[in-house]
């Protein structure tokens, strides 16, 4: 097409608000130029960061995005992947998975390779199904920048509050824990990994049972607690207040995301870059998607963000 054909053609299409038909495109290009991310919950911070990420990256790209919330349900996680396929999402990015039981996750397995098997590229952000994540940040870093900091105010005896206990997520942070603590010369102790939704509420709850139970085994009294999430560390400072604890006078509290509560509570947390993980995440679909080799996992790196939830041990 001559140059001056071509303005002329850009002109009118700019006069008619002129919008090229995507899905014919698609069809000749074999490329639906839409992307599907699951995540958990998109009202948490922490997903919506991830997704900001992503989003921003695809926009610029020419790719629209697709939010799909499993609300933590292995069944709506397996029937959305599906509706992914169906719709030949030219990638799948995975903030988190739902399917704890072996059953569950054998069936999102398969739907997974249909998945690629037509064509799309399949990105994780965190351990799935037996899978080492795309793009990522280590647990075991994190845990030890809070183990390292608590243990040089004085602390050696600790609990944990995490998620539900069959997730993989779950599995690699008890692993990472016991590993941290064995560095230090601490016990791991399996009766104060208590579980969780990584909630506030669940949080407030892991406080009341430390406050009535704190020594059910006969062993020292826990003087510092480590939350999966900033909102359950949000969630065991209320918790303890209501009992008359102190934070940190009786008790160290740390999270783990560095979410805007951590902020605003003065929490002591480990920084995640969710923004960067979601874009990391998206040029990397791109990259692959471009004929781009599939790479090794890349790990994001943490910071210990130090605030007043933390004291030295009385």
């Amino acid at each position: 097409m001559a140059e001056a054909t071509r303005t002329r053609v850009l002109e009118v299409a700019a006069e008619l608000d002129f919008e090229p038909n995507l899905l014919a495109r698609g069809l000749v290009m074999q490329r639906s130029h839409i992307v599907g991310v699951l995540v958990h919950d998109l009202t948490d911070e922490f997903y919506a960061r991830i997704v900001r990420g992503i989003e921003d990256v695809a926009f610029d790209n020419g790719f629209s995005v697709v939010v799909c919330e499993t609300d933590r349900d292995a069944d709506k996680e397996i029937a959305y992947v599906r509706r992914l396929r169906s719709q030949r999402v030219d990638a799948i990015i995975y903030a988190g998975s739902s399917a704890a039981d072996a059953a569950k996750q054998d069936e999102l397995v398969e739907q997974l390779r249909r998945v690629e098997a037509a064509g799309a590229v399949l990105l994780r952000l965190a351990p799935h199904a037996t899978v080492e994540p795309d793009v990522s940040y280590s647990t075991r870093e994190g845990f030890g920048l809070l183990i390292d900091h608590l243990v040089s105010l004085g602390h050696h005896e600790f609990a944990y509050v995490g998620a539900p206990a069959a997730l993989n997520s779950t599995q690699v942070a008890r692993y990472a824990l016991a590993e941290v603590l064995r560095r230090h010369g601490i016990e791991f102790r399996a009766s104060r990994m208590i579980t969780g939704d990584g909630t506030r509420a669940a949080g407030v709850e892991a406080a009341k049972q430390l406050v009535e139970a704190p020594d059910v085994a006969g062993n020292p009294v826990v003087t510092a607690v480590l939350a999966a999430t900033d909102h359950a560390a949000a969630g065991l400072v209320q918790g303890f207040a209501d009992h008359g604890v102190d934070v940190p006078g009786e008790v160290s509290v740390v999270g783990f995301g560095d979410l805007t509560v951590a902020g605003d509570l003065g929490l002591t947390t480990v920084h995640v870059p969710l923004n960067a993980l979601g874009d990391a995440a998206m040029k990397r679909a791109i990259w692959i998607l471009g004929g781009g080799a599939r790479m090794g996992r890349d790990n994001l790196p943490l910071e210990l963000v130090r605030r007043a939830s933390c004291g030295t041990v009385r």
